[in-house]
């Protein structure tokens, strides 16, 4: 049995490896062979790995924690029109980035190991995906879409109808609009 996958990352500049090791991949390695029957956890500021937390509903699912995550154990994955914050304990080092540049403040970090989260991602959360208005495609989790339309509080119908667009029918509308003018 092979040990748990590592998060996928969205770029080739993104693939390389962290610049550090994992001990948590000792410890899973271990829990494997030995298979204590009831698992275990415990925290602590000596123990290896962390623990990621999502606050609430707070999480808009930007997905800068899984960018910033160095040792790749946070990452977003689309998934049946829905985009998906995932977690896997085995490579946490608990550096807390990913609580650091979180704009919405939904993550916490601490020092724990629980071995019932070692071989398996963790759902943290979960949100549908904004499709746009005129071909249907995906755009944005919809969290982020609700929260870029309440920071702009605009009665504009022809700004609320631009975002309602994904990027290409949002490039032929503006190209449309300026051969209209011209």
């Amino acid at each position: 049995e092979s040990l748990p996958r590592r998060l996928p990352v969205e770029s080739k500049d993104e693939a390389r490896d962290p610049p550090f090791s994992f001990p948590s991949l000792a410890i899973t390695e271990l829990l494997r062979r030995t298979q204590p029957a009831a698992g275990f956890a415990m925290e602590g500021i000596n123990v290896p790995c962390g623990l990621v937390d999502v606050k609430g509903q707070l999480c808009s699912l930007c997905g800068l924690c899984s960018k910033m995550c160095l040792s790749r154990a946070l990452g977003v994955e689309r998934k049946n029109g829905k985009l998906q914050l995932l977690f896997h304990h085995a490579f946490c080092v608990a550096c807390g980035e990913c609580a650091r540049i979180c704009p919405d403040g939904a993550l916490s970090v601490r020092r724990g190991l629980d071995s019932r989260l070692l071989q398996e991602l963790e759902l943290l959360a979960e949100a549908l995906l904004a499709q746009c208005r005129v071909c249907g495609r995906d755009t944005v989790p919809a969290p982020v879409f609700q929260k870029i339309q309440k920071t702009l509080e605009t009665s504009d119908l022809q700004l609320q109808d631009i975002l309602n667009l994904c990027s290409a029918c949002r490039s032929r509308y503006f190209l449309k609009q300026k051969i209209t003018a011209t």
